[in-house]
């Protein structure tokens, strides 16, 4: 059943907490799973969303995706602080 269909509103706090008890239950794959719904939604990912993912990834060994969320969330950090990267 989808979110929506059920009435749960699909805001930040709801990913963040789907996410979370995702890495709770070292289900890496669900978590990145639903972080991208989480940015396919045009709902800003926030820092604990990423550290969820993150530490989901890393419990699971799986450093390619634990990187690339990395990435991301440094990207999107100094994007919104106007910050360029590398300097």
């Amino acid at each position: 059943a989808s979110m929506t269909g059920q009435g749960v509103a699909r805001d930040a706090i709801v990913f963040n907490a789907l996410i979370s008890a995702c890495e709770s239950g070292k289900a890496w794959h669900k978590a990145l799973e639903i972080f991208n719904v989480m940015e396919g939604s045009k709902v800003n990912p926030q820092e604990n969303a990423y550290n969820a993912a993150i530490s989901a990834c890393g419990r699971s060994s799986s450093w390619q995706h634990t990187l690339s969320l990395f990435a991301g969330e440094r990207v999107g950090r100094s994007e919104s602080a106007g910050i360029p990267l590398g300097g």
